[in-house]
């Protein structure tokens, strides 16, 4: 779980909305056809995936017994849209 925790994290995101962020110090790249493109601003469609990999972040904690790491993805999941979620999963 630790690896995963580290993998996670490491993505430069936003602290009060989660958007994913690139510039010239945290360069990234998206996905698909475009991973050759570097990226600089907000990344959305990475921010939806970091979102549904929050979700089963959350799952996989609570299932080892880890609450308070289940909680905080949870969190994580729900600061961009909560009133969208239930239309995008």
């Amino acid at each position: 779980m630790e690896r995963l925790d580290y993998a996670f994290g490491v993505v430069a995101a936003d602290p009060d909305t989660g958007l994913i962020f690139c510039d010239e110090n945290h360069r990234g790249v998206s996905f698909g056809f475009t991973d050759t493109v570097v990226h600089s601003g907000v990344l959305l469609i990475c921010r939806l995936m970091r979102c549904h990999d929050s979700r089963r972040m959350a799952q996989l904690h609570e299932m080892v017994g880890h609450d308070h790491t289940s909680r905080h993805h949870k969190s994580v999941a729900k600061k961009p849209f909560p009133c969208a979620s239930p239309f995008l999963w």
